[in-house]
């Protein structure tokens, strides 16, 4: 795993479209990976992706460039149809809010001093459910499809513009041979 760690970090990683007749799509997602830091993150995910066997990435759309996202195995969960094309996504993960609620005296505070909030995205092909907590978010909440805190979620519905699940899910099969 060691040799499989350096050989991935020294080559690094490369999105790349099928078709690209004049370049230009090449030099979008350099520029996205660039926006986003990918370098400086890929430590961290090849380590999930070795230890895990697979991991998930997902573009968010930013005006006009993405934010692109890496969950491991455990935070985000993929349905999919007959065909094994992705049907939707769920992602659970926190983020910070730069301003505390100075007034909220148990208010759950990070590191840096914001307000730490937990998000669940459901996304479809042609929506997105977007639920936001102050108390933090589980799978197993997802079946009453209310968040369990006593102190309000915000639940909003959003047209999925780009009509397709901008995620692409890896697997890192440590059996296979490398053949299809």
């Amino acid at each position: 795993l060691a040799q499989m760690r350096m050989f991935m970090l020294r080559r690094g990683l490369e999105f790349y479209s099928e078709q690209d007749s004049f370049g230009k799509r090449r030099e979008f997602i350099k520029g996205v990976c660039e926006h986003n830091m990918l370098d400086m993150k890929l430590d961290s995910i090849v380590d999930y992706f070795l230890c895990d066997g697979q991991g998930l990435f997902y573009f968010r759309p930013t005006g006009d460039n993405y934010q692109l996202l890496f969950f491991p195995k455990d935070s985000y969960r993929a349905y999919r149809d007959q065909n094994n094309e992705l049907e939707s996504i769920v992602l659970v993960y926190s983020f910070a809010v730069k301003q505390p609620n100075t007034l909220d005296a148990y208010a759950n505070t990070t590191s840096r001093g914001g307000k730490k909030k937990y998000i669940r995205l459901k996304v479809f092909k042609d929506r997105i459910e977007q639920t936001i907590s102050d108390e933090k978010i589980e799978f197993e909440d997802e079946g009453n499809g209310m968040p369990t805190n006593t102190t309000g979620g915000a639940r909003e519905e959003l047209i999925n513009t780009l009509g397709f699940i901008p995620a692409v899910e890896i697997f890192n099969y440590v059996d296979c041979t490398g053949e299809a």
